[in-house]
This record gives structure tokens, sequence and C-alpha cells, in this order.
């Protein structure tokens, strides 16, 4: 499978569980459910193998914020039950993942 499936498919998966749209997740939405669901797509990706600077271009974002979205990914998952939730649900399929 190549990178371009990869993300595709993890975006599909990230998309079935958050139910917020592919075109709102890869958006500059601000809103929290939005956010999260952009975090997990990030998490995923990494955990995937992906590089920063591909994670960037494929969720429409710069480096600074995969990095910031990176570091910070476990403190907002303390702070939101249902990206726990959510999580949990895809670490199934994608594994690696520590809920804390």
């Amino acid at each position: 499978m190549c990178k371009s499936e990869i993300f595709a498919e993890i975006l599909e998966d990230v998309t079935r569980e958050t139910e917020i749209p592919t075109e709102l997740i890869l958006s500059t939405c601000k809103r929290d459910e939005v956010i999260d669901a952009r975090f997990i797509l990030i998490h995923l990706m990494s955990l995937s193998g992906f590089y920063i600077s591909e994670i960037a271009r494929c969720v429409h974002v710069c480096e600074r914020a995969v990095r910031y979205s990176r570091a910070h990914f476990h403190d907002r998952l303390q702070l939101s039950p249902m990206m726990q939730i959510t999580l949990r649900k895809l670490e199934i399929k994608w594994g690696g993942v520590n809920v804390r």
C-alpha cells in the first residue's frame, strides 16, 4: 500500500469515527471537535511512519502545526473524553496508541 492510500484510509477512518466531514478536518476550522479529529489524524499518520513534512502537506498545515500537534497530543487527549473514546476505537486498527 502506498503512502497516499494509507493517508486516505486513515482519513476515512477518522472521518467515520468522529462523524466530521473530511473537508472540515482538512480545513482551518477551530472548533474543538474538528481540532480533536485533526490531532488524531496527525497522531495516526505519525504512528504509520509519515514524516512531519508529509503530514503537513497532506493535512494542509505547516510543519510547525504538526510538531505542535505531536507535542501536545496527550495533553489534549486528557481534556477530551470523546477524543479518548474515538482513539480507542481507532487503535484497534492502527495499533500502538496508549491512552493515558
